[in-house]
């Protein structure tokens, strides 16, 4: 039988959905007793430390390995990475790469094209517009090092969503663009408390401190919907100090400093905790592949704000939340609708969104197809 080999550039948690995306993917398809790797690169200093934080995959059947990775003309490179994937792979298995711009997964494509073993990639959302945009010069750089080719021998690339395959189609890519969305665990589906009544309204933010996700618009909407029995937790990496102070700025002068709580990044139980004491989540992103962050609020039965760039209509098709334009105005206008909601009502949304998770959204019926799509391509699973 073959093997499934994940590789990706960097397993870190703080790297946001892409590291918990590739983990839980990689454990969903060893729960089906195939055979799975899970390759990544990180700082030497770091490895013991990397391999620590994802023990717990090889109790889920996922075999981990953290290979030593630098910088140099191309972006993080791991020469043991690539050594370990060009002994081990064969014919019947297949790759699958987590990212666009890390040296190494260039690398790990050109040793899978050498043995002729197909591999797929799986941008997660990197080949928007508004993600070429930023740092541009160095994307192009990138595409021209190693990137494109990556891309255009592929025999898939995973797309998220209809605009994230336009997202690729963009580029003239040859290979197969395959939409099959993110998931989350059956276990992600939560049960809430019966009433928050007492409590403070609370607003959600949970993601990476990074100007793409739009947190300085969502301090200034939360200030402008002046709810004086409101708080804003935002509960994520930061990325970005110099957009993090910024924030911080935009909260003292509208005057609601003291109703942000920064709990910094979370995980496990804390999370599952954080996700039950809130009200609503919000996520005014300027540009998303289908975020993972939206998916696991409404498992935890939450009603959501999200942009329309978040590029997920469900919400408004089945009445799970609201979706507005990323602007301060509109946004707070968001959320006062739903602060002024009766619990009851935001409770039913929550419940909608909940129900079309576990309807389209559940690693179990996403692997399906995604195992179904290796072996179009060749693997023997």
């Amino acid at each position: 039988m073959g093997t499934v080999w994940h590789v990706i550039g960097d397993m870190r948690p703080d790297k946001g959905g892409t590291t918990a995306t590739a983990a839980a993917l990689a454990r969903s398809i060893a729960a089906r007793n195939i055979q799975v790797r899970l390759l990544t690169g990180a700082p030497a200093t770091q490895l013991e430390a990397v391999g620590e934080l994802w023990r717990d995959l090889g109790r889920d059947g996922v075999s981990f390995h953290a290979f030593a990775a630098r910088h140099g003309p191309k972006p993080c490179v791991s020469r043991g990475l690539v050594a370990f994937l060009g002994d081990g792979i064969r014919t019947g298995d297949v790759l699958h790469l987590h990212g666009v711009w890390e040296g190494l997964l260039w690398d790990a494509a050109r040793a899978a094209h050498r043995r002729g073993v197909p591999y797929v990639v799986f941008p997660h959302g990197m080949l928007g517009r508004w993600s070429l945009r930023r740092s541009a010069w160095k994307k192009k750089i990138a595409l021209a090092l190693g990137a494109r080719r990556m891309l255009e021998r592929a025999a898939a690339i995973q797309c998220l969503t209809e605009e994230d395959r336009a997202d690729a189609a963009r580029l003239g890519l040859p290979a197969r663009l395959e939409i099959i969305p993110n998931a989350v665990g059956s276990r992600d589906l939560l049960q809430r408390p019966a009433s928050r009544s007492g409590e403070p309204f609370t607003v959600l933010f949970l993601s990476r401190i990074h100007p793409k996700k739009g947190l300085d618009i969502l301090i200034e909407a939360f200030g402008r919907a002046d709810l004086a029995n409101a708080v804003l937790v935002v509960a994520g990496p930061s990325s970005d100090t110099v957009y993090e102070r910024r924030c911080r700025e935009i909260a003292i002068a509208f005057g609601v400093a003291h109703r942000v709580r920064w709990t910094g990044p979370l995980y496990g139980a804390a999370k599952t905790s954080l996700l039950l004491q809130s009200d609503v989540f919000v996520l005014p992103s300027h540009e998303e592949g289908f975020s993972l962050a939206v998916l696991e609020a409404m498992a935890a039965g939450l009603p959501v704000i999200i942009s329309d760039q978040c590029r997920f209509p469900a919400v408004r098709a089945s009445d799970a939340g609201l979706v507005v334009a990323n602007r301060p105005c509109e946004l707070s206008a968001a959320i006062a609708e739903l602060a002024q909601q009766e619990d009851g009502a935001r409770q039913a949304m929550g419940l909608r969104g909940q129900a079309l998770v576990a309807e389209q959204f559940l690693w179990e019926r996403i692997t399906a197809r995604l195992l179904s799509l290796y072996r179009e391509l060749g693997a023997a699973l």
